[in-house]
């Protein structure tokens, strides 16, 4: 059970420096380019509800992260296994 673990093609992604790096930046810049767009949404219309502002950009950042499981061009794979 333990080898059919390590073998998993996700995990494997997880454990390298370079894919978590690049998940991490995708995930931070969709982050902002979330809140930016809630914010540049909210200031014609009223104020800013920062909280749903912020919650929206986590969990557009999150789904950054699920959709880098799939894989992330900028890392060749190719050539780190």
């Amino acid at each position: 059970m333990k080898n059919k673990f390590r073998e998993n093609k996700i995990v494997q992604r997880l454990a390298k420096k370079e894919w978590l790096r690049a998940a991490g930046v995708r995930a931070y810049r969709t982050f902002f380019q979330a809140l930016s767009a809630g914010l540049i949404g909210t200031i014609a219309l009223s104020e800013v509800d920062w909280r749903v502002a912020i919650s929206t950009a986590i969990m557009a950042a999150v789904i950054s992260l699920i959709h880098s499981l799939g894989g992330i061009p900028e890392v060749n794979e190719k050539a780190h296994g």
